[in-house]
């Protein structure tokens, strides 16, 4: 379920991207950047994008009021077509043709401060473009130098001619000395510039897309005003320009009017796609199963392994070395870099069980784990039955760990009558059944036939 989880996340994420790198496109495409990022924690976009929408970041980033601007227009459109159908003709008035002048040579100037603009932009971008692959050939130089520095490779040491063979001084050509140290922050400085000069060439890749669709758009425009001088131009009579010019204006209010109509309709499809991958991202938050807490939980064995082995003895585990035992992914415990299994004397293996058996018990008690709540021992002293291991057990038997636990311990084992009442007065509780066996099963005796009138047969003896 963790692993569905997770890619499930993964493809969320992949489809924020692709979404946020869709919208920018369309917006660039169209003269508009807008920043709306895809990348960050499914929580972190989900905030994003639900803070605010397409259209506002949009407003916020490139000015852009799609509704404003709509407004306009259509209150132009009727302006112009009220002017062309039903307002009177000024016969006298000579200005048609000089604004329809003005208008394109005004585009013509914009044009031309665009054009010098993109032009900046494209050579500030080839130069840093260059300065990047030179970074890039200094950083590769700066590694091979500070590897052949720690390998002592390359370090000159004495110097001769080599055609006399004459001794030469090093001074004398201006050498100095770098430490790796040095060389590694060099390093560094290089990467930041490097890390720099991307953003820098992003950034100037997104205005040049800009820059040009912002040109696309203005020679549209262009287009249309020369068209309408053209128009002026040739009407016949003062009247007849001043309709032409409606007329193109009008005609260049519907095409701008259709073009925001566009625009809009794009940025609902956006928004939506926006809104359908929130209210997934926030079905998939809510649904999610939170992550169990295995690292806490292993930490915690962990420790009390620790305490359970010091506690039992176990020879290869010091209390000034317990900081280096650790598990790996198998739950193995290994001390320092080899198993804690192939340490210690024979007689730690028994010990090594108890104590794993013992942490696995208290871990659960402490993480409200699913452990049955008891741990059966069976002949702990199978392996160490001289004196010194039983003393060992008995000392661990009667210590505040063992007497303590908040989980019952049976244990199955053998002991002297000395050491049971050793351990009594210690307060440990030792059952000791009689007879030479721990449960005491009698044997099921038949219940008697009844005693049979005559003498049985042959037979029925020999049965």
């Amino acid at each position: 379920m963790r692993l569905e989880s997770e890619q499930r996340a993964r493809d969320l994420k992949e489809s924020a991207r692709l979404i946020a790198e869709r919208a920018m496109d369309t917006m660039i495409r169209r003269g508009w950047r807008v920043d709306w990022s895809g990348f960050g924690s499914l929580k972190e976009i989900i905030s994003r994008w639900s803070s605010q929408t397409f259209r506002q970041a949009l407003q916020e980033a490139a000015h852009v009021d799609i509704g404003a601007r709509m407004q306009m227009v259509r209150t132009k459109s009727e302006r112009l077509r009220n002017a062309l159908t039903n307002q009177p003709i000024d016969e006298s008035d000579t200005s048609a043709s000089v604004i329809a002048s003005q208008k394109a040579i005004s585009l013509k100037q914009q044009r031309h401060s665009l054009n010098r603009d993109l032009n900046s932009l494209r050579t500030q971008q080839e130069q840093a473009s260059m300065l990047l692959d030179s970074l890039e050939h200094r950083i590769l130089g700066a590694s091979d130098l500070l590897r052949l520095k720690r390998s002592g490779v390359g370090r000159i040491d004495h110097l001769e001619c080599p055609t006399c063979h004459r001794d030469m001084d090093a001074t004398v050509f201006g050498l100095s000395s770098q430490s790796p140290e040095t060389i590694e922050a060099h390093i560094e400085a290089l990467r930041r510039d490097r890390e720099l000069i991307k953003r820098n060439i992003e950034s100037l890749t997104a205005n040049i897309a800009s820059a040009t669709a912002n040109i696309a758009e203005l020679d549209s425009q262009l287009r249309d005003a020369e068209q309408a001088l053209a128009t002026v131009t040739n009407a016949v009579g003062l009247a007849r320009e001043q309709i032409a010019l409606t007329a193109s204006e009008l005609s260049a209010a519907e095409r701008e009017l259709e073009r925001l109509t566009g625009a809009s309709e794009e940025i609902d499809e956006i928004q939506a796609s926006i809104d359908r991958w929130v209210a997934d991202a926030k079905a998939f938050e809510s649904a999610t199963i939170p992550p169990p807490d295995v690292a806490a939980r292993k930490a915690a064995f962990t420790d009390e392994l620790r305490r359970y082995l010091i506690a039992l003895g176990h020879s290869a585990l010091q209390p000034q070395d317990a900081h280096s035992l650790s598990l790996d992914d198998e739950y193995v415990p290994f001390l320092g870099g080899r198993r804690l299994r192939s340490l210690g004397s024979a007689s730690d293996q028994s010990r090594l069980i108890a104590a794993y058996s013992l942490a696995l018990a208290a871990t659960s008690r402490q993480m409200q784990g699913k452990h049955p709540g008891f741990v059966i021992l069976d002949e702990p002293l199978q392996q160490n039955p001289d004196d010194k291991h039983k003393k060992l057990f008995l000392t661990f038997l009667q210590k505040q760990l063992a007497q303590q636990s908040k989980f019952q311990t049976l244990i199955f084992t053998w002991l002297s009558d000395s050491q049971i009442g050793y351990l009594r007065k210690q307060n440990t509780a030792v059952i000791t059944p009689p007879g030479e066996h721990f449960l005491q099963l009698t044997p099921k005796i038949a219940e008697p036939t009844a005693a049979p009138s005559e003498a049985p047969s042959a037979e029925a003896e020999g049965l």
